[in-house]
């Protein structure tokens, strides 16, 4: 009886003990005994391992909940929360240890064209492979998070700093420069900020926010590591927005204008109208450190609107033959008022429509998924009689393309490719090229940064239109040209 009792008792009943103390630290693997007994110790078994199920299947919804939590869904990385709360860990971790927390903000380049080109489900699968790309890159104990949209953000601690953010750096840009099945190569901007002692983690976020802005705005697909330097200038960034906001009223903005001539004759064809601002502390403010300004802060649309109605007003004093240039920006080409206010203009100054040549550089014909409003805005501009200009051509990496999508009236050769045409033998070779290319499609072919004799002579020798460059005439901002011989 005492065996029997053991056996079919005793025993049984220790088992489900230590399964139950297993459980209840969750580690419990073996399974329940008596399960299949008829009697009350299998209605027991029965019970608790029912109980065991229904507790391991809490216990699974609150581990997917904790990850869901903390983690990115489409992508799997770490989401900005954990991000936010390992940063911080790894600051304080960091004041005991010496090590260096370098905190990596990474932004994929022109993401709304991927997601207009291959669908939303095509630029999933882009944010996947960024994600598993990142991840191929990084160190066991380094953090890789999306922060939301193409936002991505990598915590990394060592002791080298800065050799081993700029070894991470590497890593990446190599790798990503490799195309997928679909033939995309990843393209992203990034950057980096090193902490310093009594940093918190969203000042050290910010600064690596603002090395990313500065390596988006020297051309994108390239890494910033924050510095002093990158301090002054975002501060000095910060101030030209301010002051620029009251650069109208206050009557800073200025126009100049250069001569266009035809390459034969050197008779004056048309004048570009320039913008330039006269800073009242600081001087004589470059357009290409101000207008990105505007465009960022939203102010591009008034400044430009200041500038066509100036323009516009200097042009109808001049001699009706002459034409007015004008670069415009490509945020203004976005806007579907943009035909109708120039030609509201136009009526107001009394030039005719047909006089104004509107420059548009590759980037305003390139803005993925707004493409076709550009497109429809440069339509209804030619519609009224302006003339589209293709500015820099042959700068961008898809000129050609856009020759065939967009019929323009002229094209303006930069001033890079005429600089360097007799020193560099594919400067002239593409100089030559689009010259013929111009002659083959019936445009008129503009040479920017005409200098010297030799320059004006083979370009007259090739056949190219017409000519701009100090050689022509220096941009001058009293301009009377009405009723004067315009030959050179």
């Amino acid at each position: 009886m005492a065996i029997w009792l053991l056996r079919r008792l005793v025993l049984p009943i220790t088992i489900m003990a230590a399964r139950l103390r297993e459980f209840r630290v969750d580690e419990s693997e073996g399974d329940v005994p008596g399960l299949e007994r008829a009697d009350e110790l299998g209605d027991l078994a029965r019970g608790l391992y029912e109980y065991r199920n229904a507790v391991e299947s809490r216990r699974t919804a609150e581990r997917r909940a904790e990850f869901l939590a903390n983690h990115d869904m489409l992508t799997g990385l770490a989401n900005r929360l954990l991000f936010e709360n390992r940063l911080a860990h790894e600051l304080a971790r960091s004041a005991r240890t010496g090590d260096v927390v370098a905190v990596f903000a990474i932004d994929l380049d022109a993401f709304k064209a991927i997601n207009d080109r291959l669908g939303h489900a095509g630029g999933d699968r882009v944010l996947k492979r960024t994600a598993q790309l990142l991840l191929s890159c990084v160190r066991g104990d380094d953090l890789v998070a999306r922060i939301g949209g193409d936002e991505f953000a990598v915590i990394q601690v060592a002791r080298s700093q800065p050799a081993a953010t700029e070894a991470l750096i590497s890593r990446i840009f190599k790798i990503a420069s490799t195309p997928s099945d679909e033939g995309l190569a990843i393209r992203m901007s990034v950057g980096v900020a090193l902490s310093e002692p009594g940093q918190t983690g969203d000042e050290l976020h910010e600064l690596a926010d603002l090395a990313l802005y500065r390596a988006k705005a020297d051309g994108r697909n390239t890494a910033r590591i924050y510095n002093k330097h990158l301090k002054d200038e975002e501060s000095q960034r910060v101030r030209l927005a301010r002051d620029l906001e009251n650069a109208v009223s206050a009557n800073e903005l200025r126009l100049t204008f250069q001569p266009i001539a035809d390459t034969v004759s050197l008779e004056i064809v048309a004048y570009e109208a320039l913008l330039r601002w006269r800073h009242p502390n600081l001087g004589d403010i470059p357009p290409d450190v101000f207008v990105p300004i505007a465009e960022s802060s939203g102010l591009i649309d008034t400044i430009g609107t200041w500038m066509i109605d100036h323009a516009l007003r200097a042009a109808s004093t001049w001699d009706p033959k002459l034409s007015l240039a004008m670069n415009l920006s490509p945020i203004q080409f976005r806007s579907a008022g943009l035909a109708t206010d120039i030609c509201n203009a136009t009526l107001r100054w009394g030039v005719a429509f047909n006089r104004l040549e509107l420059e548009v550089t590759e980037s305003a014909t390139l803005l993925g998924f707004q493409r076709d409003s550009v497109l429809a805005t440069l339509l209804e501009l030619r519609k009224y009689g302006a003339k589209v200009v293709m500015d820099d051509f042959g700068t961008g990496h898809s000129s050609l393309s856009n020759l065939k999508e967009f019929t323009f009236d002229k094209i303006k050769i930069d001033r890079s490719f005429v600089a360097t045409m007799h020193s560099h033998a594919s400067s002239s070779s593409i100089v030559k090229a689009t010259i013929g290319l111009g002659k083959s499609l019936g445009l008129i072919i503009v040479a920017e940064g005409v200098e010297t004799e030799e320059q004006l002579s083979v370009l007259r020798q090739w056949g190219c239109n017409q000519v701009q460059g100090f050689m022509i005439g220096k941009p001058t901002e009293c301009l009377d040209v009405a009723g004067v011989d315009t030959a050179h």
